[in-house]
């Protein structure tokens, strides 16, 4: 039992006395009534609080799962960039590669046709050359002598 109320029947004892017991007791228990209801208001007030926290928990969660969705979209999305972005630098490694290779082949081409030019150049001066002697063989006396033999 939570309090003692102390009231026994006794024998022999006064009913003055047994009434005022009676009232302490009764005092003694509106005490205890009035720390049990305190306690319960207590208790109310912490279970209501905890209620609260409870839905601002919920609202928190509910919102962190909204936002955990929406990281998760950014995250899928940004990853997608990357996988384009990885293409095309792939795609840009291709073209460099190609366009090197196409340089060097224009530069092999600009050589040959140094070459050539060259070459003509060359063979422009041979065929000046050519034609000097023949100038020089009409004119000298060789011919001349040829020609007369010739007639």
């Amino acid at each position: 039992m939570l309090f003692d109320t102390g009231i026994e029947k006794v024998e022999g004892e006064s009913s003055t006395r047994q009434k005022k017991r009676m009232i302490t007791s009764l005092v003694w228990m509106g005490h205890y009534v009035i720390a049990l209801i305190n306690r319960l208001s207590d208790i109310e007030m912490e279970l209501a609080k905890a209620h609260e926290k409870r839905k601002a928990a919920e609202t928190s969660e509910a919102k962190a799962n909204v936002a955990a969705v929406e990281v998760q979209s950014k995250v899928e999305a940004a990853e997608a960039e990357v996988a384009h972005l990885k293409k095309v630098l792939e795609e840009a490694k291709a073209s460099k590669a190609k366009v090197a290779y196409l340089a060097s082949k224009k530069e092999r081409w600009q050589e040959v046709q140094a070459k050539v030019a060259e070459a003509e150049k060359v063979e422009d001066r041979a065929a000046e050359a050519r034609c000097k002697v023949m100038e020089a063989f009409h004119a000298s006396e060789e011919f001349s002598q040829e020609k007369i033999d010739l007639s």
